[in-house]
Order: C-alpha cells, then structure tokens, then sequence
C-alpha cells in the first residue's frame, strides 16, 4: 500500500515543528540557566501582564517536579521525528494516528498552559505563545494533510 500526501504537506509540518523545537530549546536553555539570558519584554497594560520570567520562574512551570520547559523540548523532538518527510513515507496507518494523537494531546496541554497563564499566574509569556501557536496551526496542517491523503493499494508484479 502506498500513500499519496499533499505535496506541501511535510515540509510545512516539519517546518512548523521546527520552529517550536527552536524555541523549547531555547526555554530548556534558560531554565538551565536560571533564565540568565531570558529575551522577553515586560509589560503591562489593560490586558494583563506579559513576562516571560513571571511565567517561566512560577511554581505552574512544574509538572509533578519536571520543568514544563523540559516538557516541551521532549514533545518537540517527537513531533520533529514525526514530521520527518521519510516518516510522511510510511505508509503504517498506525504513525498517521500517533502523530494526530500527540498533537491532539498536546494541544490539551496548550490549553492547560495558557489557562494557568491567564487564571493562575496572571502573565504570558511571548516564548511559551509562540509554542502553543505552533502546536495548534501544526495540528490543523497535520489534521487536513492527514484528511487530503490518499491510500492505494500497492500492484503486486
């Protein structure tokens, strides 16, 4: 059995899935460093706060003691991998489905994220948005690429 994808499909996935492996690395780096170099305006207006280190030093950046920083350095990475456009190749309806399932659930974990932002911390952080975008805009890419494919069966010779 082969697949068909849209062509546009792995390289825009992966392309995404980069840009928020990029910026996890960066988060992972500053909690390594105790955000020594963290790049983020501080600002306040009618709409709240937006401080990355209000965010990212918060006792909501746990998770059962793991930085949510390393978090998303490790689901990135998998992302990544999946996104690859050899991995798009397989045709293993069973790697269409992890792909979707880990997006879906972590976009679960985005509106977590955001709602500790605006609810508990009362701050967002531009980095941590930037990831949680990510994530929503490749879930929708992947979801119709997935929807766009075509399956064929193989001619056996």
């Amino acid at each position: 059995m082969t697949v068909e994808r849209p062509r546009w499909l792995a390289p825009l996935s992966l392309t995404l899935a980069l840009v928020a492996l990029l910026v996890s690395v960066y988060l992972s780096y500053e909690h390594l460093t105790a955000n020594a170099t963290l790049a983020c305006p501080s600002t306040e207006g009618p709409g709240g706060v937006s401080s990355c280190l209000t965010v990212t030093t918060s006792a909501w950046s746990l998770v059962f003691g793991v930085p949510v920083a390393y978090l998303g350095l490790g689901f990135t990475l998998v992302v990544v991998a999946l996104c690859l456009p050899r991995v798009w190749r397989m045709p293993d309806p069973r790697v269409d489905v992890a792909r979707l399932g880990l997006l879906g659930a972590g976009l679960l974990f985005v509106f977590y994220l955001v709602w500790a932002e605006l609810f508990r911390i009362h701050a967002i952080c531009t980095w941590c948005t930037v990831v949680h975008i990510t994530t929503f805009i490749l879930l929708g890419v992947v979801a119709v690429g997935q929807i766009l494919s075509v399956r064929r069966a193989g001619v056996e010779s």
